[in-house]
């Protein structure tokens, strides 16, 4: 039997790669994995589609999975325990594997919505350049939608952000980078080292079943261990340990992300945002 192939996000390879290895060991099959940037990973996936054609999905966040699931590229796989409330598929074609945060660092500490607006200057991915921007963007719209009834309020935020003060950095890595430098006061960040917001859902991150798997009941057997408790017990953030590991209570703290107002809005969102004038001018 040939090994189980994953296509994984590279911003997640660490991860993936020591979950893999105790899957293998816990299950006794094979598994090998090509890493992509989220957009080539769904151009691989459909639209440029080729061999050899991957049996399991790790995506970052749930929007691509949501969007590959309407295009039929991943098969429904419902694993026969998930942890209570985990998001998921409607058609079982992703369950969510685990969860990022999304946080402050600088100093003062900042631990509630409130806090975040109040900042001097805030570091970010910029949505425009970084998939983590997006899930940030989206987070924030997506909760102005549900708590204050219009996801225009979530845009007037973000413009009285940029007013007040804002960096914008080409990923994760460089946002954290400009608190170090001093350049900003705090950072928004899915780093572990990021003390959660309050008032913004964690970010899912979800696993599927390939539609192009050739290798489909070994996949099987790989997915429901990836998501089963004993995976989850490896894992800072899973849904299985939501009442030990903190999740829990942000879940509780805030109106769950919806992942398919997200991926209707998702492109529009990108748009709107690289034509705001929120982020850097490019000079020749």
């Amino acid at each position: 039997m040939s090994d189980v192939l994953v296509y994984a996000v590279e911003s997640r390879a660490e991860s993936v790669r020591t979950l893999l290895a105790a899957a293998c060991g816990a299950t006794g099959l094979g598994a090998r994995i090509e890493l992509y940037g989220t957009g080539s990973l769904y151009q691989r996936l459909g639209p440029r589609r080729g061999a050899p054609f991957p049996d399991i999905v790790v995506w970052f966040g749930a929007y691509a999975a949501r969007a590959a699931a309407v295009d039929d590229l991943l098969q429904p796989f419902r694993p026969p325990w998930v942890p209570d409330g985990a998001v998921h598929d409607p058609d079982w074609k992703w369950t969510t594997l685990e969860y990022s945060t999304i946080g402050a660092v600088g100093s003062p500490a900042l631990s509630g919505w409130p806090d975040l607006t109040a900042v001097p200057r805030l570091g970010l991915a910029d949505p425009e350049r970084s998939e983590t921007g997006m899930a940030m963007l989206l987070a924030v719209l997506d909760r102005a939608r549900q708590v204050e009834g219009d996801a225009e309020s979530g845009w007037s935020w973000w413009q009285r952000r940029a007013q007040t003060g804002m960096l914008l950095a080409e990923d994760d890595a460089g946002a954290l980078a400009s608190v170090e430098s001093g350049a900003a006061s705090h950072a928004l960040s899915l780093a572990a080292a990021a003390a959660p917001i309050s008032g913004l859902a964690p970010l899912p991150h979800a696993i599927g079943l390939a539609a192009a798997s050739r290798n489909a009941d070994a996949a099987r057997r790989v997915l429901e261990w990836l998501t089963s408790e004993a995976a989850g017990a490896t894992l800072r953030l899973s849904g299985w340990q939501a009442a030990t590991n903190g999740l829990g209570i942000l879940l509780a703290g805030a109106p769950p992300l919806d992942i398919e107002w997200a991926r209707q809005h998702y492109v529009a969102a990108r748009r709107r945002w690289a034509q705001s004038g929120f982020g850097p001018t490019i000079q020749a």
